[in-house]
């Protein structure tokens, strides 16, 4: 672990606690820098930390049948939710791709699919089950300028420590007619508010940065980006809650015909609420802003 002595958005190394955790066996705190808004775990891991978190055993579940299902059906939300802005199919990149479910349903559409995600494990899963090669980094993978039409961060982009330079570089690879789609707690709801340490999406051991609307809003502007839609909403209930509820036997068949029979009425009903009420999560649809300086 190791402290943090500047935001990684505006340079700031005032920062004002907001209330303790417990993570990797140690206290650390959730703080708010002064200047720009932006909250982060200080201390948080080295980068070799960060690495052991997402070993084998963290990936284990992401192999699961009703796993794999049930994002194979969440993608086509996601389908419903870029269509506007991308009538065409062509060049997809999921940056922490997983074991490569979301990049499977793209592929089944034709799309011509890519991925990166640090683990070993996930990208030989990937491989195995779905023939999808992933890489293990952007550097590494090397793709050239205004290269693919859709690249998405769902759920990625709270679990690194710095985030302008990596949105630089995936504005650089993106299409000038492109769109980046960003999933993320919103750090900004009322509930994340109201329970602090408690919120359930705050998971220290994984999460090193939380932001609201603004502050995400804030670090993609500062990456080249211009905001064509941001909206909050509430998480669908997952499998792990339904075995709360109905028991292991019997979840997976419960989310699949959920998932099946409701799905638009669940997502118009998030939608709806997110307007009113902030919901635990943000999804921003971005785009390279060309007036920005490069």
């Amino acid at each position: 672990m190791k402290s943090i002595e500047t935001c990684s958005l505006c340079g700031s190394g005032r920062f004002r606690e907001l209330f303790k955790v417990k993570t990797m066996n140690i206290e650390a705190h959730v703080v708010r820098c002064v200047k720009c808004g932006l909250a982060f775990l200080d201390p948080r891991p080295s980068r070799e930390e960060i690495e052991k978190i997402y070993g084998d055993e963290y990936f284990r579940d992401h192999v699961k049948p009703e796993i794999l299902d049930s994002r194979a059906l969440a993608s086509a939300g996601l389908f419903n939710k870029i269509k506007k802005y991308l009538p065409e199919k062509g060049r997809i990149l999921d940056i922490g791709a997983a074991t490569g479910a979301y990049l499977s349903a793209f592929k089944n559409q034709r799309w011509d699919v890519s991925g990166i995600e640090i683990s070993d494990y996930a990208r030989e899963s990937a491989k195995i089950i779905f023939d999808i090669t992933l890489y293990r980094d952007l550097e590494s993978a090397a793709f050239s300028s205004d290269y693919f039409n859709l690249i998405l961060m769902n759920h990625v982009i709270e679990h690194l420590p710095e985030h302008v330079t990596l949105l630089k570089e995936v504005n650089r690879i993106l299409k000038p007619e492109g769109i980046l789609f960003i999933g993320t707690p919103n750090f900004g709801s009322p509930s994340a508010a109201k329970l602090k340490s408690d919120w359930p999406s705050l998971k220290p051991d994984e999460h090193l940065t939380f932001f609201t609307p603004k502050t995400l809003k804030m670090v993609l502007h500062k990456a080249g980006f211009m905001i064509l839609k941001c909206n909050t909403m509430q998480p669908l209930i997952t499998t792990p809650q339904f075995e709360k509820i109905f028991g292991t036997k019997n979840a997976g068949l419960i989310v699949k015909l959920s998932n099946f029979l409701f799905a638009n009425a669940k997502r118009k009903a998030r939608n709806m609420i997110g307007r009113v009420y902030p919901g635990d999560e943000i999804e921003i649809i971005a785009a390279k802003n060309h007036h920005a300086k490069r």
